[in-house]
């Protein structure tokens, strides 16, 4: 019975309190319209006896300021600013002191792209400085490594075209120096000695068969005697035992194959010799500043033993084909070295320089390379720096090109500028977080 009593009550008491609530609410409607001084005199029910119900107030109207409650304190890790808190406390990414954060108002289109607003004084205290977008004339500067080897088309071979066993070596060692016209060996040949035997029956029977003696010195000439060895030989009537074979060069031994008593055949390559009077640099150079030479290009050359001597040559072949595994491309350069001080294998640096023509660019410390674009912090006035994407074109060692993007005079940040990009990413990423 208890039960069923206190069940019925609280219908009742559910049923009264609306009723209650809105004779409550007419009242002091109906108050609020009286003029003050029917209020003054006592026509109005008092507070104290008009029942109070205390309910939620409802959402504030758009575009009103926000609450003291609602402007709470946000704080964020300076290195995590993806982790944020409501109270202070220790990052549990790095273990940093959480910082608060200012919250901000509704961005602007630009702030949303990460524009920031930094007052001129902070900007001066990190050391920010400026630089301008202009036109003006480049000129690339390429450095390459490169190599001295001998000069191709002066190195020669000294074989014979018969065969034959050497009696006596006069130059007998690799890196010797030879003149042109100076004998390298003698060699004895059974087949040379039996063409100066013909040469000499055609020589004395030349007055009944002009054809054979012609045919018997065309014979020896092929087989490299001298117009001075075949005059000696008429003159003694009596065939060389050995013949002597002589440099057809001046220059320095490089290769040796043959010793003092070795058979030769026809053909066997015996001495390598070398003129380095004039030599070939080879330098490689990479496919992207292969466009900026060209045949006939000057360049400056630094020898790595002699940098005080400066040299100068010109480009005369570039390689039609890359190196897969490198990359690179083999440029050739000739120098003349008529005394010999510049030696095959010697290392050398090598500057080449392109006139570029007038192009739009900015200063080199003013771009950031933020993974997979390049960045610049534009200028908009008032502290504002905005960041913008750039296509980049020809780099020299102080200016870079920029296919459009920024437009000449405009004025970009030259320094501090990852502590600005920092500063850009930590407030994108924050209203980011607060949006979420």
């Amino acid at each position: 019975m208890k039960a069923a009593r206190r069940g019925w009550m609280w219908v009742l008491m559910a049923a009264l309190v609306p009723g209650l609530l809105w004779v409550s609410c007419a009242k002091k409607e109906t108050s609020s319209k009286k003029p003050e001084a029917q209020e003054h005199a006592g026509h109005a029910m008092p507070s104290e006896q008009a029942p109070h119900m205390e309910h939620e107030p409802g959402p504030p109207p758009e575009g009103s300021a926000p609450s003291k409650e609602e402007q709470k304190t946000v704080y964020h890790c300076p290195m995590h600013p993806e982790y944020t808190s409501d109270k202070p406390g220790n990052c549990p990414i790095c273990g940093m002191n959480l910082v608060p954060v200012k919250p901000e108002g509704k961005e602007t289109e630009r702030e949303q792209h990460g524009a920031l607003h930094i007052p001129q004084e902070k900007l001066r205290a990190i050391g920010v400085t400026f630089g301008v977008a202009e036109r003006r004339k480049l000129e690339k500067r390429i450095r390459l490594v490169g190599r001295i080897t001998y000069d191709e088309t002066r190195l020669k071979e000294v074989n014979t075209k018969f065969s034959g066993w050497v009696e006596s070596l006069h130059v007998d060692f690799v890196g010797k120096v030879v003149r042109a016209g100076e004998p390298l060996l003698a060699v004895y040949s059974p087949e040379l000695v039996a063409a100066q035997e013909e040469y000499l029956l055609a020589l004395r029977a030349k007055d009944s068969s002009p054809e054979l003696l012609e045919a018997a010195r065309r014979k020896l000439l092929l087989w490299d005697l001298s117009e001075t060895q075949i005059g000696e030989l008429e003159r003694n009537g009596v065939p060389f035992r050995v013949v002597t074979l002589s440099s057809p060069v001046t220059g320095f031994v490089i290769d040796k194959t043959v010793f003092q008593g070795k058979h030769i055949e026809a053909g066997e390559t015996l001495y390598r010799v070398a003129d380095i009077s004039r030599v070939w640099l080879r330098a490689a150079v990479y496919e992207e500043d292969l466009p900026f030479l060209r045949l006939g290009q000057r360049v400056a050359v630094e020898l790595v033993g002699e940098p005080e001597r400066k040299l100068h040559g010109t480009v005369d072949y570039i390689n039609p084909y890359l190196d897969e595994a490198t990359r690179t491309a083999e440029v050739r350069v000739t120098l003349a070295n008529p005394d010999g001080r510049i030696m095959p294998g010697m290392y050398a640096s090598v500057e080449v320089s392109a006139d570029l023509g007038e192009r739009l660019v900015v200063p080199e410390q003013a771009v950031v390379f933020s993974g997979e674009r390049y960045l610049v912090f534009v200028d908009r006035g008032e502290g504002t720096l905005e960041p913008r994407e750039i296509r980049t074109g020809a780099r020299t060692n102080d200016f870079i090109e920029v296919l459009g993007d920024i437009a000449p005079g405009e004025r970009v940040v030259t320094s501090a500028n990852f502590l600005i990009d920092s500063e850009s990413k930590l407030r994108l990423a924050l209203s980011r977080a607060h949006a979420h």
